[in-house]
């Protein structure tokens, strides 16, 4: 089935990736959800119209003003169901999971193409292209 491919925490690989409770793991999906939502803010903000250097600056300073007890409005069940399937919410909470990573989605989104732009023309010799360019793509990335 699809799902066997999608993710390997279904399937032949389930007791991998699914150890009985008590063990401490990192989830399969444990970074789908903070990119479904960093993908719906893009889509969202790129239908609203919002120019690409907005939308980065404002999910920078939304990520840092976010107040955490925020999320006590949201029901304990949802808080729950959130904390047990995505990791980096479990370990690190939703501004980081949810918010940062976003910001830093659209940065990357937003920058890489100027990023690997900039180093194919400033790169001082042949040679140093790869290099650059490695090192443009990983800054792009992070």
């Amino acid at each position: 089935p699809l799902s066997y491919v999608l993710s390997p925490g279904f399937g032949p690989l389930r007791h991998v990736f699914g150890p009985p409770a008590g063990i401490p793991s990192i989830g399969h999906g444990w970074f789908l959800y903070s990119f479904a939502f960093a993908r719906l803010m893009l889509n969202l903000l790129h239908r609203c119209g919002v120019r690409p250097v907005v939308q980065v600056i404002a999910a920078f300073l939304v990520s840092c003003a976010f107040p955490d007890d925020v999320l006590e409005l949201v029901p304990e069940e949802t808080r729950s169901w959130l904390w047990h399937r995505d990791a980096a919410f479990t370990y690190k909470g939703f501004r980081w999971s949810f918010l940062f990573l976003t910001a830093c989605y659209l940065l990357g989104f937003h920058g890489g193409p100027h990023a690997v732009h900039l180093a194919r023309r400033h790169a001082p010799t042949s040679r140093c292209v790869v290099a650059v360019l490695v090192g443009a793509c990983w800054t792009a990335f992070l």
